[in-house]
């Protein structure tokens, strides 16, 4: 019997080695709820802008960068849909993560019927924060991204 209680779990060994930039690395997301439903294009991008920009301050927090970024828009009948990019470059720059929310929500039906809510996660995430810039003009970031 004391043999046995010498021994740990599978699961005690798993978190005891946890390594913290482990821990560190899982997704983030910012979304929101609202009271009243939303379809005006201006401020949707405006919204997703907010978010993209909060989750950026996140990731320079963290001194993370972000290869893939994913919305979330959910419509009054509560269906529920994401779409996400993955970059091939991580970044933690604002200006590209809401250009790239920004191209996702327009392959999305939020501006016909409307969304209750909204939200910008990255994941895929690696140390650093400083994003490669391109080699050749057009790569990297998805159009109309600006640091």
């Amino acid at each position: 019997m004391s043999d046995q209680k010498q021994m740990k779990s599978p699961l005690r060994s798993a978190i005891d080695s946890l390594d913290p930039t482990v821990l560190a690395r899982r997704p983030s997301e910012k979304w929101n709820t609202f009271a009243e439903d939303i379809r005006s294009q201006s401020e949707i991008d405006a919204i997703l802008q907010k978010m993209a920009g909060e989750v950026a301050a996140g990731l320079a927090k963290r001194e993370l960068a972000a290869a893939t970024i994913t919305i979330k828009a959910r419509y009054p009948d509560f269906t529920t849909v994401t779409r996400s990019h993955t970059l091939p470059v991580p970044t933690a720059v604002a200006g590209t993560l809401a250009a790239c929310a920004l191209d996702l929500v327009r392959s999305t039906e939020a501006f016909e019927r409307s969304v209750r809510l909204l939200g910008v996660g990255v994941s895929n995430l690696v140390p650093g924060g400083i994003e490669q810039l391109a080699l050749f003009e057009g790569e990297g970031a998805p159009s109309g991204a600006q640091p």
